[in-house]
């Protein structure tokens, strides 16, 4: 058991920024780049969907139908889609 104990009070932003405060730069590039991959991977992710999306329309059956309202039609989808 210890004979003595210290009992050290400050503020938790205080205490997070002694802390920190040698790798702020490191945490704050590293935080970047993974907002940077994550933004990439959604855009990925919405372009592939997106080109399933127009891969669906452009399989549907479009009976008695001119190409003009195909287009119109998918156009219509497409913005319902987004």
């Amino acid at each position: 058991m210890p004979e003595v104990v210290v009992i050290l009070k400050c503020k938790e932003d205080v205490a997070i920024k002694r802390n920190l405060a040698d790798s702020e730069e490191a945490l704050k590039e590293e935080f970047e780049r993974k907002m940077a991959e994550r933004e990439q991977k959604r855009i990925e992710n919405r372009e592939t969907a997106r080109k399933e999306k127009m891969a669906e329309l452009d399989a549907a059956e479009y009976e008695e139908m001119s190409p003009a309202d195909i287009e119109q039609k998918k156009s219509e989808e497409m913005q319902a889609w987004e």
